[in-house]
């Protein structure tokens, strides 16, 4: 079973040492916010390393390309959601060049045990979407429109933002089929099965898992469920549909921020239970410093 624990933070050993206290056998963490070297110890000593990559999500890059900031139906660029989430148009030739450069570097890394995708999608704040209407959905820039060729609305224009996206998987999966390793690739996957909202994930996203699931490994279900206004037994019903739904390993990602202890202690065994490889802690940062929490991922992870 994959014990797993999101780190936010540059990864240390300290950090490592305390987690692995509590029963925790895997690191997820941000590439940035890990050095190589220490990944390579950490791997050699039996850890289990795994990169979680944003993929179309990042202020960065709309300093770098301007042209890349989602553009919404009113014409104008989208904002910053929450404060944070800066999506990034899919089709920008420049932006997916250098991100494929990137993974291209990363899959070279014999030590990491997997990488997950993360905002594998058409941009959309889906933390805070309660139906369609009030999801962020997509980005209809002139270059999107373009590419398509009529107008951005309607099945067609779905299907195409779901190939688009099933398309840059394809060429990730590409690059890592070319090395003498095999890193297996997951997905950071938007916790909806496909009919809810009207088909938003597969649809307004183009997070399309029959496009997707010939080129995933395992799936790693956001299961936020306090953001998503579910009780905590929501968690084992969404592992349960993407293990069916997928037949791929399942290993949830579990909210451990602004959740209450009780919550939490419901949410992580369901998220380990039957049909479930594991569980991801999101993140350590919530979790190390409440002592329910760590009871919790200590008794989950200890079993």
């Amino acid at each position: 079973m994959t014990k797993g624990v999101f780190f936010m933070t540059p990864l240390t050993d300290d950090a490592v040492a305390e987690a692995t206290g509590l029963g925790m056998s895997a690191v997820f963490v941000a590439p940035e916010n890990l050095d190589p070297d220490l990944g390579r110890r950490l791997a050699h000593d039996g850890l289990e390393i795994y990169l979680v990559k944003d993929v179309f999500q990042g202020e960065a890059w709309w300093t770098r390309y301007p042209d890349c900031r989602p553009v919404g139906r009113d014409g104008e660029p989208m904002e910053i959601a929450a404060g944070w989430y800066h999506g990034v148009c899919p089709t920008h030739p420049g932006f997916r060049e250098e991100l494929l450069q990137e993974f291209d570097r990363l899959l070279d890394y014999e030590f990491v045990s997997g990488i997950n995708l993360n905002f594998l999608r058409f941009p959309g704040y889906w933390e805070a979407a309660r139906g369609r209407e009030s999801l962020l959905e997509g980005c209809t820039c002139q270059r999107c429109r373009s590419l398509y060729g009529g107008e951005p609305v309607g099945p067609d224009w779905e299907r195409w933002k779901a190939a688009q996206i099933a398309e840059f998987a394809r060429q990730i999966v590409a690059l890592r089929d070319g090395k003498p390793h095999r890193t297996p690739i997951g997905l950071h996957m938007v916790p909806w099965d496909d009919e809810r909202y009207a088909g938003a994930r597969p649809g307004a996203l183009g997070q399309d898992l029959s496009l997707l699931n010939p080129l995933l490994d395992y799936y790693s279900p956001m299961c936020h469920f306090g953001l998503q206004d579910q009780p905590p037994t929501w968690v084992g019903d969404m592992t349960r549909w993407t293990a069916t739904a997928t037949g791929k390993p399942v290993v949830p990602v579990v909210q451990a921020m602004e959740v209450s202890d009780d919550d939490f202690a419901i949410a992580l065994p369901m998220a380990t239970a039957a049909p479930s490889d594991g569980a991801i802690v999101f993140t350590w940062e919530f979790a190390k410093d409440q002592p329910g929490k760590r009871s919790t991922l200590t008794a989950a992870y200890s079993a």
